[in-house]
């Protein structure tokens, strides 16, 4: 099956949205779970938990700001390379878990990523290696 660039650009959308709807509800999550009053407990365990619970919170913060950050890039799909590979659609400047369009995958390479530089110089019928796979490009969309 044959993927145009806004069904990927589309899907990437709809996965970063899921990615940041299961962050902000464990930013929620720890945020009640951080918010105990004090003065309503005794046991420094329930302190040590709040203090945990708090860290957790900044953490998965971050994360959900970084993933908002990401979505506000990939809403500008046309600059992002995709490289079309037959079973694997890989997206350079995406960083995102695999998932799947159709019978397609797709895998986010990030500027950072060792791979990320080959990638990018690829051209349509050139093969490239990564790791023990070897890909021939179908088509650059």
């Amino acid at each position: 099956m044959k993927i145009t660039r806004e069904q990927i650009s589309k899907a990437l959308l709809e996965e970063q949205d899921s990615l940041i709807e299961n962050l902000r509800l464990q930013v929620k999550r720890y945020n009640i779970a951080s918010d105990i009053d004090e003065d309503d407990t005794l046991d420094p365990e329930d302190l040590s938990q709040q203090t945990q619970a708090k860290d957790l919170q900044l953490r998965f913060q971050q994360q959900l700001d970084a993933a908002i950050a990401q979505k506000n890039y990939l809403q500008d799909a046309d600059t992002l390379k995709m490289i079309d590979t037959g079973n694997i659609v890989f997206v350079l400047g995406a960083s995102m878990q695999r998932f799947s369009v159709g019978d397609k995958e797709v895998l986010g390479v990030s500027e950072e990523a060792p791979a990320y530089s080959e990638l990018a110089s690829v051209e349509e019928g050139k093969s490239f290696t990564l790791g023990n796979d070897r890909y021939t490009v179908k088509h650059i969309l």
